[in-house]
């Protein structure tokens, strides 16, 4: 995986919608805030398994990456990671269509999820202005 694609999991997890290991991204994918999932390419068969069923759970697409453990969790500022969610919906469109390899189906559905958050971004910015000025 090239350094851009590591470096906007990075971005994702300063900015904070990055989940990292196995019990966090269960936890997201459980409350259903996990958009796309993450599995390094040397994770174990157990763990890969793992990932399917919080996938399946949080009905989000699953990428396994070219990248080791180790390049993923330096991208992440660990020293190791095997599996990472990303839970806001345009930063999920951005990684997997920079990525290339999701299917057509899942890059549909994360862009209905992208567009649906920056709805509700919209309608939570125009109410603020609503209750600090009122409304015209």
């Amino acid at each position: 995986m090239n350094a851009s694609l590591l470096s906007r999991l990075g971005l994702a997890r300063k900015a904070g919608y990055l989940e990292l290991g196995e019990d966090a991204v269960g936890s997201a994918a459980r409350a259903r805030h996990a958009r796309l999932l993450i599995v390094a390419s040397d994770a174990g068969d157990h763990t890969v398994r793992r990932a399917k069923n919080f996938a399946n759970t949080a009905t989000c697409p699953l990428i396994q990456v070219d990248s080791d453990k180790k390049e993923l969790g330096f991208a992440v500022g660990r020293s190791t990671c095997a599996m990472a969610a990303i839970t806001e919906p345009g930063m999920a469109l951005s990684f997997a269509t920079a990525l290339g390899t999701l299917p057509e189906a899942d890059l549909q559905l994360l862009q209905q999820r992208a567009e649906k958050q920056a709805k509700l971004r919209e309608e939570a910015k125009i109410h603020k202005k609503n209750l600090k000025y009122g409304k015209k």
